[in-house]
């Protein structure tokens, strides 16, 4: 999965210094109140390619089938969302926010950056990229097999369609592997010297995921899975936000 985002506003949701400022800040419970920064993109550019392959052995009392699933993915899709307007009211702020969602649900895509800051009480700043895309894609079933008791023969091969949604969280508290989703305290990323205007971070990492072993929901004794598979993925990103300057070279009157 690719995600290219051009151009980005910021919604600040300034609680902590809010507090800070009117002397209002609680004795307790101070490490869960942030400065908090929403950071959306304006453009959106993304690409997404994906392929699984699974095979597996299934003996039970019943029946002995080998199953084989293949499935594949690709997506591709430009779009843009609305510009806030500086002098727009909270009712406004949060209706252009709604609006972002909309445009999101309707793409089945988003990518969100959350800032949270505690530097007004000496704290760190936390940045957790979020990113979602779901896809369609083509899917094929394989099964050859017998049924025991009656040696009924068993020939199944389908195509389908599959639906693929593929997730990328940074969590403080989360750190697994699902099938499509990769929740990872490792993308989190703290830093002392944060600016809006500029920064610059890449992270990468990776991990392996085992299924469980498959499990009949019918009555009858478990089915048993006779060989698994393992999905391995490994995740790069890179954030960079630069705010244009505008330089005049003039000359010096010395020198």
């Amino acid at each position: 999965m690719t995600i290219n985002i051009t151009g980005l506003s910021v919604y600040a949701d300034l609680i902590l210094s809010y507090l800070v400022d009117s002397g209002t800040m609680p004795k307790t419970n101070a490490s869960n109140i942030y400065n908090t920064y929403w950071i959306y993109p304006q453009e959106i550019d993304v690409s997404y390619q994906g392929q699984v392959r699974g095979e597996s052995i299934h003996d039970g009392p019943t029946q002995y089938r080998e199953d084989k699933v293949y499935k594949s993915w690709n997506l591709s899709k430009n779009f843009t969302f609305s510009l806030p307007d500086e002098d727009m009211n909270p009712n406004e702020i949060e209706a252009w926010r709604s609006q972002i969602r909309k445009v999101e649900q309707a793409n089945d895509c988003k990518a969100v950056i959350v800032v949270r800051d505690q530097r007004p009480i000496g704290g760190k700043v936390e940045i957790f990229p979020h990113f979602f895309v779901k896809t369609k894609g083509i899917g094929r079933q394989i099964i050859k097999g017998y049924d025991k008791p009656t040696g009924r023969k068993i020939d199944v091969d389908r195509t389908f369609e599959q639906a693929c949604p593929l997730t990328f969280s940074a969590n403080r508290l989360m750190n697994e592997i699902d099938e499509y989703i990769y929740a990872s305290s490792d993308g989190i990323l703290p830093t002392d010297s944060f600016s809006l205007e500029r920064f610059s971070f890449s992270k990468q990492g990776n991990g392996r995921y085992v299924p469980h072993y498959y499990k009949s929901h019918s009555r009858i004794p478990y089915t048993t899975v006779l060989s698994d598979s393992e999905h391995f993925i490994s995740w790069a990103y890179r954030l960079t936000l630069g705010k244009p300057v505008k330089v005049k070279i003039e000359w010096c009157p010395e020198n």
